[in-house]
């Protein structure tokens, strides 16, 4: 990478470190966004460089409405900069492929189901993923249902999983 880029790029990121909050959205406005957090209600900047993931990716608060549920990053002291924005999701599935960090789940199908929600997704596994089953149960071939963060492209970041056997949860 040339110098030049590699400035660039640095100048690009802002200088703090990000941190994150969860909430649901109470006001929106152009360029400000109004969540309800645990601790209170609390303001943050949008601008040109945040993005908001809700089904698809935008650089503006047009996907969000009054009561979603989100996860912000952000950064700043006083005034709050939001990073990125991503819409809590659910899914209901079959694991198709599961490796040590992340499954690839195939969405249940319906009859009004476009081929697009056909194809499968990839669930993130954390470090502070919650699981109504042991980690172990996460095999080809199990039903499961997800709820996480859209983080855009058919991939979510898993705050919940547990697995199905019928329709009722395996100790959850």
């Amino acid at each position: 990478m040339k110098p030049c880029f590699l400035i660039l790029a640095m100048l690009s990121f802002p200088p703090a470190t990000a941190q994150m909050i969860i909430g649901t959205v109470q006001k929106i406005d152009k360029d400000q966004l109004q969540v309800k957090s645990p601790d209170g209600p609390v303001t943050f900047q949008v601008d040109e460089r945040t993005t908001v993931t809700k089904v698809k990716k935008l650089h503006d608060l047009s996907l969000l409405v009054v009561g979603d549920e989100i996860r912000v990053n952000y950064y700043g002291e006083g005034t709050l900069t939001a990073v990125n924005i991503s819409a809590k999701v659910i899914l209901a599935g079959v694991i198709v492929e599961a490796v040590s960090s992340r499954l690839t789940v195939v969405p249940d199908s319906t009859a009004e189901a476009t081929p697009e929600n056909r194809k499968s997704v990839t669930v993130y596994l954390g470090p502070g993923t919650k699981y109504g089953t042991s980690r172990k149960q996460l095999t080809v071939g199990r039903r499961v249902h997800v709820v996480g963060w859209d983080v855009g492209d058919r991939v979510i970041d898993a705050d919940k999983v547990a697995v199905y056997e019928s329709d009722v949860p395996v100790r959850y």
